[in-house]
């Protein structure tokens, strides 16, 4: 009884972290969309067409860093932003924004498998808007056929622990009363 018990609790512990990443995947692919959905919106204006790519991202940004914040309270665990193809630089993004931080994204990232493939991508990696180890939805955003940029959507691993965290003291207990009643049953017999 108490082997079969362990092994429930191992299937348990293995499932659970699959279930609470598969959930985090799907939650940063709606967000995700969410923000491709809006870009449109968001373009009142033309992109600004100013001598200076520096003044380019400034004005972007001023315009988009509004919705980001927006977006990252609403969903208080996720970090999101958005990044521009022809500006190569990261133009809003939060929840940890600084002015700096409007950059390229690394050569050798991961997200840039979108603009071959122009399709959303989830992935594991480094962030470094967030400075930690994401689970990430990368989302391209497709104007008359060519991907102009990405939107992106992640989640702390830290967090992403704390959340399986919670499930895992849940099945710890349950376990515990298991085996009580087992070895309760046992001396019973």
């Amino acid at each position: 009884v108490s082997f079969t018990i362990i092994a429930s609790f191992l299937s348990n512990f293995y499932f659970t972290w699959h279930r609470v990443l598969d959930d985090r995947y799907k939650e940063t692919a709606a967000v995700a969309q969410l923000l491709d959905e809006s870009f449109e919106s968001l373009l009142t204006q033309p992109l600004p067409n100013t001598s200076s790519v520096d003044e380019q991202i400034l004005q972007i940004n001023t315009q988009f860093q509004p919705h980001i914040e927006t977006i990252v309270s609403t969903f208080p665990n996720f970090g999101a932003g958005y990044y521009l193809k022809d500006l190569e630089a990261i133009v809003a993004f939060g929840p940890n924004f600084h002015h700096d931080g409007l950059i390229d994204i690394s050569p050798s990232s991961d997200a840039r498998i979108v603009y071959d493939t122009k399709e959303p991508l989830q992935f594991y990696n480094y962030s470094q808007t967030r400075d930690g180890y994401v689970v990430a939805t990368i989302y391209p955003m497709i104007r008359d056929g060519e991907v102009i940029g990405h939107s992106f959507v992640n989640v702390l691993l830290t967090d992403l622990i704390t959340f399986f965290k919670k499930d895992i003291y849940v099945m710890i207990a349950t376990l515990a009363v298991m085996l009580v009643i087992a070895i309760l049953g046992s001396n019973v017999i």
